[in-house]
């Protein structure tokens, strides 16, 4: 069988970087038009672009980002491409995320305008971040923690995510967790909390031709692991579901 063989298990992913020049993803529009038509031919009917936003790092424009993503889209609608795209962000935690949510002037997931993706410290644990959930979630917010099983206090003690959901978010995993890419210990990790049945999405975080090359040689593997339609939940139809603002599959 062939990665061709799950087009109806990979449909919608919430959580890449593929928009050109906005921070460490595609490197160019023919990159990322080269991406989006593979993910295309492996099943996928529409990508949600996630630049980061982690101000240390880099440049945060929400008009330039805008533009370049209208670019890519009417690359897309040009070529003949049938895959929707929307605009998210990956916000990396922190205070000034406080204004951002006062104005709501945000790239949200969601058709409500209610879900965003938050990324958190790979080596610690916030102490400030269960109260900012909470207030968060007081004012009507949703929040998808992405990829978890990156994370040190995570690494240490996979059930430690329990914290995290009993505050009420949702766990993102990485499909390239599960495949090694970024190490024995992420994917032990990864593969304990999707044995746990601990995460709610997968998505690709997908920043390089190489890791895409990754992921669809590995689909197999992940599939065969876990079972069809566990997997399908993950990638699709949960996925789904948070774009409607609808409640996730727990």
């Amino acid at each position: 069988m062939t990665t061709l063989d799950y087009t109806d298990i990979l449909q919608i992913d919430i959580h890449s970087h593929l928009l050109p020049h906005v921070d460490h993803g595609a490197e160019s529009e023919d990159e990322a038009f080269s991406m989006i038509s593979q993910m295309a031919e492996m099943g996928y009917r529409h990508l949600v672009l996630t630049p980061h936003c982690r101000q240390s790092l880099f440049t945060y424009n929400p008009k330039s980002i805008k533009t370049v993503f209208q670019q890519v889209k009417k690359r897309v609608a040009t070529e003949g491409l049938d895959i929707n795209l929307s605009l998210g962000a990956e916000y990396f935690f922190g205070h000034y995320l406080n204004q951002m949510l006062a104005d709501r002037d945000m790239f949200f997931l969601d058709q409500e305008q209610r879900c965003f993706l938050l990324e958190l410290p790979v080596l610690m644990f916030p102490p400030t971040l269960p109260d900012w959930i909470f207030k968060a979630k007081v004012k009507g917010f949703k929040l998808v923690i992405a990829h978890p099983e990156r994370y040190e206090f995570v690494i240490k003690n996979p059930l430690r995510v329990t914290q995290l959901l009993d505050l009420g978010v949702y766990l993102q995993m990485n499909l390239g967790s599960c495949l090694g890419l970024y190490g024995r210990k992420v994917k032990k990790t990864a593969l304990t909390l999707l044995g746990n049945g601990l995460v709610q999405l997968m998505g690709s975080d997908l920043h390089s031709p190489s890791e895409l090359k990754t992921i669809r040689k590995g689909i197999k593997k992940i599939v065969k692991k876990f079972g069809r339609e566990y997997i399908s939940t993950l990638c699709s139809l949960n996925p789904g579901r948070l774009l409607a603002g609808e409640e996730l599959i727990m």
